[in-house]
């Protein structure tokens, strides 16, 4: 048996030793040297950045000036009998407005333009709502003259004029009046200017106490 041993020794296998990369010389304690970014590749990240930066900016103004800021919401108050449509579009709402982009005299003309409502006031309320004040004219007599029927709102505009008596019915009616000129969107002239002036005074009071509605 001792000579069995003696033959055959266990000896442990042999493992190659890894290899030892090659790192340049360093002095003690300082560390193995970083490489250096070129001036030209850093001034060129740097201005990379800036692009982006300035890209990012200008789509985020683009995107508030034309989203955030755009009228989207509009509210008409003072309308009775016309749909409320109608002044938004006389006011310039049927296209995109942006809420700094208002214009009150261009509302104001907008609406005025249509003889059935007379502007009052606006109301802005941000970022994308307004809210308009008219006052809308609400047919309460006519008149015949040369055999055309004209309709008079409760201040004496005329706002439609016709051939068809029926649309005429369930108005008053004034006769009596020596007119001179009379046309849609226009009030009345006549050579006895006092006869239209009582004629509207009184319009306005039936108006104004519910018996012309």
């Amino acid at each position: 048996m001792s000579d069995l041993h003696a033959r055959h020794p266990l000896e442990p296998p042999s493992v190659p030793s890894p290899e030892t990369p090659d790192y340049p010389e360093q002095d003690a304690g300082k560390g193995y040297p970083v490489p250096e970014i070129p001036e030209e590749q850093k001034h060129t990240s740097a201005w990379l950045w800036v692009g982006v930066i300035l890209a990012v900016l200008v789509l985020a103004i683009f995107w508030v000036r034309d989203v955030f800021l755009i009228i989207r919401n509009v509210e008409v108050q003072g309308v009775r009998q016309r749909p409320w449509q109608e002044v938004a579009i006389a006011a310039g709402f049927d296209k995109p407005v942006n809420y700094f982009g208002l214009n009150e005299d261009r509302i104001r003309e907008g609406i005025n333009s249509n003889r059935y409502y007379t502007y009052l006031g606006m109301d802005r309320n941000f970022p994308n709502s307004v809210t308009l004040r008219v006052r809308e004219r609400i047919p309460v007599a006519y008149l015949h003259y040369i055999g055309v029927g004209y309709l008079l709102g409760d201040d004496g505009l005329v706002l439609e004029q016709t051939r068809e008596l029926e649309q005429t019915q369930g108005y008053a009616s004034i006769t009596g009046m020596q007119i001179r000129d009379i046309r849609v969107g226009a009030v009345p002239t006549g050579t006895r200017p006092q006869q239209l002036t009582s004629a509207l005074s009184v319009l306005r009071e039936l108006a104004m106490q519910g018996y012309l509605e």
